[in-house]
């Protein structure tokens, strides 16, 4: 039996609503094609809202063990209802929960040092990355895709804009 292949997602919290439907099943597509190719897969993801919680719930669907990486105790606690109830039930579902923060914070430069610590846990432990990345030269999913090909994991990046997905090896 061969190893399994982790796969992580990054991506955007906010799309235009007729992207996401283009961005799930291209998510399903993709993770059957590398499921075909790799063999056995492993999810990772962020439990963000967005890309993250689409790809976790997207590989629990097609049967793939997830990982989730929580930043910081709380993350979630200004967020809709449902949206919490979402992540809670990824939560549950998960294989593996990652801690990367242990203490609740609230001070922005604190949450942002805990997401980017996030997404450097994730990308330590995968393999390779899928991207839901538009035009958008700065912010987080920039950034985690410039530090996973740095680190010479293979990224995939889905164009929610273009309707395109390909394989990069690098980025503006």
């Amino acid at each position: 039996m061969s190893p399994e292949t982790s796969v992580m997602i990054t991506g955007h919290r906010n799309l235009p609503g007729e992207s996401w439907s283009w961005v799930a099943q291209e998510m399903d597509r993709c993770l059957g094609k590398l499921h075909a190719l790799r063999g056995e897969l492993a999810a990772i993801q962020g439990l963000a809202l967005g890309a993250d919680m689409l790809f976790g719930e997207t590989a629990l669907r097609l049967g793939f063990p997830v990982d989730s990486y929580v930043p910081f105790p709380g993350q979630a606690s200004k967020w809709p209802a449902h949206e919490q109830r979402r992540r809670d039930a990824l939560m549950a579902a998960s294989r593996k929960i990652v801690h990367v923060v242990a203490e609740p914070i609230t001070e922005r430069h604190l949450v942002v040092r805990a997401l980017h610590a996030r997404n450097d846990a994730m990308i330590r432990d995968s393999q390779i990355v899928i991207a839901v990345l538009d035009e958008r030269t700065s912010g987080g999913t920039h950034g985690a895709v410039k530090k996973a090909l740095a680190r010479d994991r293979e990224v995939l990046r889905i164009n929610p804009t273009e309707h395109t997905t390909a394989w990069i090896r690098s980025i503006r």
